[in-house]
């Protein structure tokens, strides 16, 4: 499971400033993974370590990713309850998320792939609700490319396979 917790974290920071505004996204820096705990193929927490310099508190709620593998779905990963980022500090934001595979060997399918460098086909779908200070919005990003939807942080997918290997 150690590769499918480095597969997910990335994605989890990802999640976090998809909502934010340009400015915002400037001023949230996360940091590292400082707790995780597995709950077998359904679940797991996750904490992280997130220095917010915005004078506004940052929540994220109703977040999904839908993966996907040459077109097919290969599940879910889902947000329970909220994520809170404190403003003007860093803090340690805990996250507990609900893994539905559609199939075991998804997990298997997963690492062998990403092991093998084989991520051109993989995909993603993203919905969630981002709210700084009294302002929320509803995103939700339509499938594209994993890669792409990596690009939007920063994050190419060669990093991501050398976080998935350390």
């Amino acid at each position: 499971m150690k590769p499918l917790r480095r597969l997910i974290v990335p994605i989890m920071v990802a999640l976090l400033c998809v909502g934010c505004g340009s400015a915002l996204q400037r001023r949230l820096t996360v940091g590292e993974l400082t707790a995780f705990r597995r709950y077998g193929w359904t679940g797991m927490d996750l904490t992280l370590r997130v220095e917010n310099r915005s004078r506004r508190a940052l929540r994220l709620s109703d977040a999904c990713l839908t993966l996907y593998y040459a077109g097919g779905e290969l599940g879910r990963i889902e947000l329970r309850g909220e994520a809170f980022v404190a403003p003007r500090g860093d803090s340690e934001v805990p996250m507990r998320w609900r893994i539905d595979l559609s199939d075991p060997a998804a997990g298997y399918l997963i690492e062998k792939k990403m092991r093998a460098g084989e991520t051109a086909l993989f995909a993603v779908v993203f919905s969630g609700r981002v709210c700084s200070g009294s302002r929320c919005r509803d995103i939700s990003l339509p499938m594209m490319p994993l890669s792409d939807f990596l690009a939007i942080f920063g994050v190419s997918l060669a990093d991501m396979q050398n976080r998935l290997y350390e």
